[in-house]
């Protein structure tokens, strides 16, 4: 997380999640990794950087992304 932590507000994901892009676009679908949180003082919302399997990286808040369910083995 960055030092301008949104105070008195809990994340929804956190680093290491798994999560779906559900947005309507080009992206709707795709499956990463939440690697960093990123908050900003001014406005308390958090925005999500994800990284996908080929290696790129792209930041969403919160409303666009949704955790993948774990399979259970």
């Amino acid at each position: 997380m960055t030092s301008e932590t949104p105070s008195n507000r809990t994340p929804h994901f956190g680093v290491g999640d798994q999560v779906r892009i559900v947005i309507p676009g080009l992206d709707k679908g795709k499956q990463g990794k939440i690697i960093q949180l990123i908050g900003h003082a001014g406005d308390f919302v958090y925005r999500y950087e994800v990284r996908f399997a080929d290696g790129t990286t792209k930041r969403y808040f919160g409303f666009e992304i949704d955790l993948v369910p774990q399979q259970s083995t």
